[in-house]
C-alpha cells in the first residue's frame, strides 16, 4: 500500500507563520514606540516637531491597522 504525501500542505503553513511572527514583531516594536511617544514631555514633543495631539491621535490607533 502506498501514502501521498502532501508535501505542499506543509510548505503553505509554515510560510504564513512565518509572516505572522513578523507581523507580531513590528506590531510589539510599535506598541513600544506608542509608550515612548506618549512619556515625552510636550517640550520634547515640540522638538521633534509634534504636539500633544498628534501622539494621542497616532496611540489611539488601532494595532493591527498599522
Amino acid at each position: 500500500m502506498s501514502y501521498i504525501v502532501d508535501r505542499s500542505y506543509t510548505a503553505l503553513n509554515t510560510a504564513p507563520r512565518a509572516s505572522l511572527i513578523t507581523r507580531l514583531k513590528a506590531r510589539l516594536a510599535t506598541r513600544k514606540q506608542h509608550q515612548q511617544l506618549k512619556a515625552l514631555t510636550n517640550e520634547q514633543l515640540q522638538d521633534i516637531g509634534l504636539t500633544r495631539c498628534d501622539v494621542n491621535t497616532e496611540i489611539s490607533r488601532n494595532m493591527w491597522a498599522i
